[in-house]
Order: structure tokens, then sequence, then C-alpha cells
């Protein structure tokens, strides 16, 4: 009979995360303003922060900017492009990232994001059974409360 394998309790980490982010904005400016806020924060989440000299980029594809920071956790690169995009990478293995990077670039794909007006959370909590009981016994406890605050 094999013997019973025992596995350690490991806690998770932030070097157990890499994040992938693509925002969209209104201006060329503000897009840089992000971008240059979240490569001078990295410094404040890792212990160890090297900002990477960048590598000349020639093509049709170039960022208009990019800042790649080495982390104890891995690269964390900030990207800037001419449609008011930024990409990062956070975490990620240098050739993975480069793959992902270039796949949300690409541009050839027919899938997009679309924006799909929602009702206010509040009231869509309302259709939940849970959530009206939940309110009922809230209410009700309300009451009883102002009820003796009251003396009745």
């Amino acid at each position: 009979m094999p013997k019973k394998q025992v596995v350690a309790d490991v806690s998770a980490s932030t070097g157990d995360l890499a994040l992938l982010y693509i925002s969209r904005w209104k201006t060329a400016q503000a897009a840089e303003r992000f971008a240059r806020f979240y490569a001078g924060a990295v410094s404040q989440r890792y212990r160890s922060a090297t900002v990477q000299e960048a590598q000349a980029c020639s093509g049709t594809n170039c960022p208009v900017s990019m800042t790649e920071i080495m982390t104890e956790e891995g690269p964390v690169i900030v990207e800037r492009r001419d449609d008011n995009s930024v990409i990062i990478s956070e975490s990620f293995d240098t050739a993975t990232a480069v793959k992902l990077r270039a796949a949300l670039r690409d541009g050839t794909s027919t899938l997009h994001a679309e924006y799909l007006p929602q009702e206010e959370i509040g009231l869509r909590l309302f259709e939940i059974p849970a959530f009206r009981a939940f309110e009922r016994e809230i209410g009700e406890r309300v009451a009883e409360d102002m009820n003796r605050e009251l003396g009745r």
C-alpha cells in the first residue's frame, strides 16, 4: 500500500497571480497619464522594481511608449498604443507576455466587448426571492427596534 502524500499548507500570495489588462482612454494625454501612473506605482507594490532599458521597435505595430520593470515576481510591461489604449501585463514570463500583447493588438478579431446597460443593482436584487425575504426580515427588525425605543 502506497504511503500517503503529505501536502504542505501553502498560503496564496501575489506571486500566484498574473495580470493582463487593457484600457482605452478618451485622449492620448489621459492614456499617457495612466501609463505613467501605473508604471510609477509598481515600485510601491514590489520589494524590488528595476526599470529595464526600452527595446528598440521597428515596424508598423510599435507602441507609442513602453516601460518594462523587472520585479521579484516577473516583468511588468506597460505599453501605450496610438489608439489611446494602454496594455499592461504583469508577472507573466516574457515570452508569454509578448504573445498575449500581440494577440490583443492583432486587430483581426471580430469579437468585441459591447456595452450593455444594466438596471441599478438594487433593483435587480429584488428579483431574487432570498433577497426579498432578507429585506422583509431587516424591515421587521428595524420596526421592532423603533417600537422598543418609542416604548410601544
